[in-house]
C-alpha cells in the first residue's frame, strides 16, 4: 500500500505510520456521523489494511526523575525556564505534552481564543493558568477526553516536587494566559519547536537519542505504578475511561485518586535517596 510506505518511510517509522492512521480513522469517523458519502466503505478499507500491516513494537524507554531533572536543568542552561517547567509538568501531573505545550489551530476551526497570530492564521488552545486554583491543584479537561468521555484531569501541584521548583521561576504577575511561553517570541510552542528543544535538552543531559519528549508522561505512570500506586488511581490521573459515575463524584474520586497517586511517587523517590526529585 503506497500511503503506509510514505507514510512509514518504507517501514522505518512504523509509529509515525501508525499514528497517521489514527488521525484519518478519526476524521473517517467523523465523516460518518455527518453522513458524508464514501466514509463507511473508506473505513472498511482502513480496517481490513490495518490487519495486514505491520505495527510499531510498543516503547519500552522509560525517563527516571534523575534524567527528567538533568533534562530541565539543561533547559535552564539555554535560557529556557519554559521548557523546564513543560517537562515538569508533563513528568509530574502525566499530563500530555501537546495539551502541557497547546496546540495551534487555523482560525476557522470551531472554538475559541484570545491567543492569535494573525500573521500565521492560528489560534492556540492548552494549558492555562487559570487552570491552576489557589491551592495548586490543576485542573484541565485534555484535548483527546474532550471530544470523548469529557473528563477532567486533575492533579495537587502541592505533590509536584518538580513542577514547585519550577514554579519558583514564575512569579505571580506572570501568571497570566498561557502557562509555556517561548522566551524568543512571546507566544506558546509550535509543535515542530517543542520537539527541537527537546532534542537540544536530552542530549545535553545525556538522555537516551531514543527518548521522545511524550515519554515523560508514560514514564510518569510507570513511575507511580513502580511506587505502589494503583492501576485504577494511574486511570485516573491519566485520564483514561473507567467506571461511570456522576460529574461530582468522579470530580471527587479523581483529587483523591491523584492524591495517593502523588503520595506514592514521593515515597518511592524517597526510598531510592531522591525526594524532591531534584538534583540543582
Amino acid at each position: 500500500m503506497c500511503w503506509h510506505k510514505i507514510w512509514s518511510r518504507n517501514g522505518k517509522h512504523l509509529a509515525a505510520a501508525s499514528t497517521s492512521r489514527a488521525v484519518l480513522e478519526a476524521a473517517v469517523k467523523h465523516g460518518i456521523l455527518r453522513r458524508f458519502a464514501g466514509c463507511i466503505e473508506l473505513r472498511e478499507i482502513l480496517q481490513t489494511a490495518r490487519s495486514g500491516l505491520p505495527q510499531p513494537s510498543r516503547r519500552e524507554i522509560v525517563i527516571t526523575t534523575d534524567q527528567a531533572t538533568a533534562a530541565r536543568q539543561a533547559a535552564h542552561a539555554a535560557g529556557r525556564p519554559s521548557s523546564a517547567l513543560a517537562y515538569a509538568i508533563a513528568y509530574e501531573t502525566t499530563l500530555r505534552l501537546w495539551d502541557v505545550v497547546g496546540q495551534w489551530w487555523p482560525l476557522g476551526k470551531g472554538g475559541i481564543s484570545d491567543v492569535v497570530d494573525a500573521e500565521r492564521g492560528l489560534k492556540w488552545f492548552g494549558l492555562r493558568w487559570d487552570n491552576i486554583d489557589d491551592n495548586l491543584v490543576l485542573k484541565f479537561k485534555p484535548s483527546k477526553t474532550d471530544g470523548t468521555t469529557g473528563r477532567t484531569v486533575t492533579y495537587p501541584l502541592t505533590k509536584a516536587p518538580m513542577v514547585l521548583e519550577e514554579l519558583e521561576h514564575w512569579p505571580a504577575d506572570k501568571r497570566i494566559g498561557p502557562v509555556i511561553v517561548s522566551e524568543a517570541t512571546g507566544l506558546p510552542y509550535i509543535s515542530r519547536a517543542v520537539t527541537d528543544r527537546w532534542g537540544d535538552d536530552r542530549n545535553a543531559a545525556g538522555i537516551d537519542p531514543k527518548a521522545w519528549a511524550r515519554d515523560l508522561r508514560a514514564s510518569g505512570i510507570t513511575e507511580g505504578r513502580a511506587a505502589g500506586a494503583t492501576t485504577d488511581d494511574a486511570s485516573k490521573v491519566a485520564g483514561h475511561a473507567g467506571t461511570k459515575t456522576t460529574s461530582a463524584v468522579y470530580d471527587r474520586a479523581s483529587e483523591e485518586a491523584a492524591g495517593r497517586f502523588a503520595d506514592a511517587r514521593i515515597a518511592g523517590r524517597e526510598r531510592n535517596g531522591n525526594g524532591g526529585g531534584n538534583g540543582r
